[in-house]
């Protein structure tokens, strides 16, 4: 009895967050882009010398991106492509491995 809810529960656990892993990419979409255009820059090297490095402006690019709004996302920072690029391999290796999982438990 005590294996059938430990089972539920894992069943339930790996369903919460294969809908999390889907319905991230959606909350995102809609997070309004003002908010990250009026932000100042929390980049240490930027702020001590004054110049730019190569991660500067990626969070901006990568939001920019994900609406859709590449030539804007280029502006901020043109490596958004290589992190946007890693940011959904990870994001669909995850989601694999939670089908794997939820097939191996709905098989138990």
């Amino acid at each position: 009895m005590e294996n059938y809810w430990l089972k539920t529960i894992n069943i339930l656990l790996l369903k919460l967050k294969i809908t999390g892993l889907f319905l991230s990419p959606v909350v995102l979409f809609f997070v309004p882009l003002g908010f990250f255009k009026k932000q100042a820059s929390i980049c240490i090297f930027k702020n001590l010398t004054g110049l730019s490095c190569y991660g500067c402006g990626m969070t901006r690019a990568v939001f920019y991106a994900l609406h859709l709004r590449f030539q804007e996302a280029w502006h901020f920072n043109p490596l958004f492509v290589v992190v946007l690029l890693l940011i959904i391999l990870l994001w669909a290796h995850t989601l694999q491995k939670l089908f794997a999982s939820a097939i191996f438990l709905n098989k138990n």
